[in-house]
C-alpha cells in the first residue's frame, strides 16, 4: 500500500494505491509497445522483398511478347549502302636520295700524292685530270724497261743476221726474240703504270668524296676520290616487306617528296626489286629511278633544284595490281584485329546481324575492306558500336528521321 497526499489551499486529499498493480501496469504497456515495433519492422521487410521480386514474378506471369516488347531498345543508327570498287593500294616508304652509279677511282701504281686538282662536291668533266702522284719512280722504271727492250731488240737483230749466215742455231735465234718480247711487255707495264700515275674523270659528273690529301704517301689501289656519274641520273633504295613486295612490279609509278620542297611531288617508277631477301633483316631492296625533270623540279615552271646525295623522300608506291574492297567509315568497325574485323548489316526486319571482313588498309579515306558482303547490302555505320546481334534499329539519314 503507498498513500499520495495532494495538497491545496482548501483542503488535502490523499489517495491510496496499489503499488503493485501500478508497476504490472507499466510493464504491460512496455509490451505492448515492443509488439507494435517489431511488427511494423516485419511488415517493412516484407514490402521491400515483395517490390524486389515483382519483376520476376510478373515475368513468369504475363505474355512473353509483352516482356519483350516492354524491355526491347530501339536505337537509331546510320548505315551505307555496300560498293565495291577496283583500287590500288599505295605502298607508303621512305628512303634516301642517291646517284645511279658512282665510281671509286684509284692510282695504280702506290707514290706521294703530287697534286690536287678538285674539291669535293666540284663538278668535273670527262678527261679531266682530278690528282696526280709524284713520278719520279715511275718515270725511272719507264726508262729502264725501255733500255731492255732496246737491248733484246739489238740482240735479236744481230742473231738473226748470224742465223742467215748459218753462224747461230735457231733456238739461239729464237730464245733471243723471245727476250725481246718480254722487254716490250715490261715497257707497255710501265708506260701503263706511268699514265695511270694520274687520275682523270672517265665520265662528266660530280666528286662526292675525297678521302686523300696533298703529300700523302697513297698505296697501289687505295680510293681516292668517288666521282657520281651524272648522266645515270638519281636513285631512291628503300627496303620493303614480303607482303609489301608482292603487290609491285617493274614499271609502277611512283611519287616522292623532300622536305626541302614539301609542296612538290617528283616522279619515278621501280626499276629493280631484288630476288633474295636480305638475311639480316629480311627486307627485300628496291631500287626508284626518279626521272630526269626532277633536276627542274615537279614542273618545268619551277626553279632548277639543288640535289644532294642523302635527301630523305617520302615514297608512294602505285602498284600495278588492284583489289576489289568496299570503303567504310571507320566507325562502322565493330572489333578489329588484324587483318580481321566484324560490322553489322542491316537485315529486312531492321535488325542486325553481324558479318566478319578482311581489311586491306586504314587511311584518310576510310577503311578498305572486302569479305562476306554483297553488293546493295546496307552495313550501319554510327551507332554500330551500341548495338548487339539481333538488336533493332531505326534507320535515320544524314541526321534527319528518315
Amino acid at each position: 500500500m503507498c498513500k499520495i497526499t495532494i495538497g491545496c489551499s482548501a483542503k488535502h486529499q490523499t489517495i491510496e494505491c496499489n503499488h503493485e498493480d501500478y508497476s504490472n501496469k507499466t510493464r504491460i504497456k512496455g509490451l505492448k509497445q515492443l509488439m507494435r515495433l517489431l511488427s511494423n519492422l516485419a511488415l517493412a521487410t516484407l514490402v521491400f522483398a515483395a517490390g524486389s521480386l515483382w519483376p520476376s514474378l510478373s515475368a513468369l506471369g504475363a505474355d512473353p511478347g509483352d516482356s519483350h516488347a516492354s524491355n526491347t531498345v530501339i536505337r537509331s543508327v546510320e548505315v551505307t549502302a555496300v560498293q565495291y570498287r577496283e583500287q590500288a593500294r599505295p605502298v607508303i616508304t621512305s628512303a634516301l636520295l642517291a646517284y645511279k652509279a658512282i665510281m671509286k677511282l684509284a692510282f695504280k701504281v702506290g707514290g706521294p700524292v703530287a697534286d690536287i686538282l678538285v674539291e669535293e662536291g666540284e663538278a668535273v668533266t670527262g678527261g679531266q685530270v682530278l690528282a696526280r702522284l709524284d713520278t719520279e719512280e715511275v718515270q725511272a722504271r719507264v726508262v729502264e724497261a725501255e733500255a731492255r727492250f732496246n737491248n733484246a731488240s739489238r740482240t735479236a737483230r744481230r742473231l738473226a743476221e748470224l742465223y742467215r749466215q748459218n753462224s747461230v742455231s735457231l733456238g739461239r735465234l729464237q730464245d733471243a726474240e723471245m727476250d725481246q718480247n718480254i722487254a716490250r711487255s715490261q715497257l707497255q707495264v710501265a708506260q701503263f703504270n706511268l699514265r695511270y700515275s694520274a687520275i682523270t674523270a672517265p665520265v662528266a659528273g660530280r666528286v662526292v668524296r675525297r678521302s686523300i690529301e696533298a703529300n700523302e704517301l697513297v698505296s697501289s689501289g687505295q680510293v681516292a676520290f668517288e666521282l657520281a656519274d651524272d648522266t645515270r641520273g638519281w636513285v631512291m633504295r628503300a627496303a620493303l616487306s614480303d607482303s609489301h613486295v608482292a603487290r609491285i612490279d617493274y614499271g609502277d609509278r611512283v611519287n616522292v617528296r623532300f622536305d626541302p620542297w614539301p609542296l612538290d611531288t617528283f616522279s619515278g617508277q621501280i626499276s629493280e626489286i631484288s630476288e633474295a631477301a636480305d638475311p639480316h633483316s629480311g627486307l627485300f631492296s628496291v631500287e626508284i629511278t626518279l626521272h630526269a625533270m626532277t633536276e627542274h623540279g615537279a614542273e618545268q615552271k619551277q626553279p632548277k633544284r639543288k640535289f644532294r646525295e642523302g635527301y630523305i623522300g617520302r615514297i608512294s608506291i602505285e602498284p600495278g595490281v588492284k583489289e576489289r574492297v568496299i570503303i567504310l567509315p571507320p566507325q562502322g568497325l565493330v572489333s578489329a584485329m588484324s587483318p580481321r574485323g566484324t560490322v553489322y548489316v542491316l537485315n529486312d526486319d531492321n535488325t542486325v546481324s553481324s558479318r566478319q571482313i578482311r581489311i586491306h588498309a586504314i587511311d584518310s579515306k576510310g577503311v578498305a575492306v572486302s569479305g562476306d558482303l554483297r553488293n546493295g547490302e546496307k552495313v550501319v555505320t554510327t551507332g554500330a558500336a551500341f548495338l548487339d546481334e539481333n538488336d533493332k534499329v531505326h534507320v535515320v539519314v544524314s541526321g534527319q528521321e528518315g
